[in-house]
């Protein structure tokens, strides 16, 4: 449908537990029954709500299965599924329904992130995230390195939250038991 001269309608959001904003548009993903899908909202100016169309959406593979976090590396969308990872390229549709949707496109590894808590980005050096295999860091060529040899005593642990401190070069993570500082 497109109403206002041309422009696609403007709908609320989905229900999500997953939120990512770019410059000009908000990702979510963890809709309810939709665990491979991420919706994209309308391109948005300064000072303007963020509005949605129910066509703005991009699958990623449901092999890898469900989406745990949205981050950007490289002005990237990335996608971290619980077994795989995949950056969404491309421009999405503009505001009347013009242009090309966004591709998931996959980045080699043999890992995913266990949840949106173990994610974080680290400035230029790329995001820290917990897989099941433990910590691994995306590095901005679209590398996957693991890192976590010092922590790895720790890896039973439940992630509750991460944070990167780049004035004290340290990643501090939150598990349920203690708090793990990578220096």
């Amino acid at each position: 449908y497109q109403g206002n001269g041309g422009v696609v309608e403007s709908l609320a959001p989905p229900a999500a537990t997953i939120i990512a904003a770019s410059a000009d548009r908000l990702f979510l993903a963890g809709v309810a029954g939709e665990p491979d899908r991420i919706w994209y909202s309308k391109l948005r100016r300064d000072g303007e709500v963020a509005a949605f169309f129910d066509g703005n959406t991009v699958a990623v593979p449901r092999n890898a299965g469900a989406i745990v976090a949205l981050s950007f590396i490289n002005e990237t969308l990335i996608a971290f599924c619980e077994s795989g990872i995949y950056a969404i390229v491309g421009d999405g549709y503009d505001n009347v329904g013009g242009g090309a949707n966004y591709a998931a496109r996959e980045i080699p590894s043999d890992v995913g992130a266990e949840s949106a808590e173990a994610v974080a980005r680290m400035g230029k050096d790329g995001i820290i995230f917990k897989s099941a295999k433990g910590w691994h860091l995306l590095d901005r060529g679209w590398g996957v390195e693991y890192i976590g040899g010092p922590v790895s005593d720790y890896d039973t642990e439940e992630v509750q939250a991460i944070h990167v401190v780049d004035t004290q070069h340290q990643v501090r993570i939150l598990t349920s038991s203690r708090l793990l500082v990578l220096d």
